[in-house]
């Protein structure tokens, strides 16, 4: 997991903003259903929390960074990329593989329906038939090569609720998640992985309130070789 190396954490300031531990933000929900309040002083209580217990998150920009190079690691061929092209490049690979081996095919019975032709006609006949070979079997391989690439499924980074993840979490970040979920009960504690064909690729545990996210902890699936960060 070298690539985590690029992943850097930094310590949560405290929110003090004082409108939002008095009565203000139920008030306005309660009285008028004007819930912004409400999703400040969620986002408020988690950064707090987070402050309190010492927790550093991953930056946003080392997240995003590394992100960035493991979907260019795992992520997008160009056939995933440029849809189109590779569209263009099948239909133009199945033409011609359909009418070389066709043509291919009536010129050699013609050659071996017509040995009166004689030595010259019949090596015409063979010449052009080894020409149309020569463009239909790169096509062919050419369909069946693109073929390929385009069943490849891209790689993507997903989000779970860890109430319906069933992979093995590292005791570290069990530990990590329940401490936060019992001092923010209301928190959203989720699993973000990559996904590439069938595998999932070093999950990140994440803890959210309205929209705002804190990746607090990252693992090499595998056997958990990656240990907690201490930086």
């Amino acid at each position: 997991m070298k690539s985590v190396a690029m992943l850097k954490r930094e310590s949560v300031d405290k929110d003090i903003t004082s409108d939002l531990v008095e009565s203000l933000p139920d008030d306005a929900s309660r009285v008028l259903g004007y819930d912004v309040l409400m999703e400040r002083r969620s986002r408020q209580r988690l950064r707090n929390a987070l402050a309190e217990m010492k927790i550093k998150p991953f930056t946003a920009k080392s997240v995003k960074k590394y992100e960035q190079a493991m979907l260019k690691k795992y992520g997008a061929t160009f056939w995933v990329r440029h849809p189109n092209a590779c569209e263009v490049i099948l239909s133009i690979s199945a033409v011609l593989s359909v009418v070389s081996f066709s043509v291919g095919l009536v010129l050699l019975v013609i050659d071996v329906a017509t040995r009166h032709f004689g030595l010259s006609r019949a090596m015409e006949i063979c010449n052009a038939f080894d020409g149309i070979c020569a463009v239909g079997i790169p096509s062919l391989i050419c369909l069946f090569g693109v073929g390929l690439a385009k069943g490849k499924k891209d790689a993507v980074w997903r989000f779970n609720d860890i109430r319906g993840y069933n992979k093995e979490i590292p005791s570290f970040a069990l530990e990590t998640a329940i401490s936060v979920k019992k001092a923010i009960p209301e928190a959203e504690i989720r699993i973000k992985t990559l996904i590439q064909e069938n595998a999932e690729i070093d999950p990140f545990l994440v803890v959210s309130a309205w929209g705002e996210d804190y990746y607090l902890e990252v693992w090499d699936e595998p056997g958990f070789e990656y240990k907690q960060r201490e930086i």
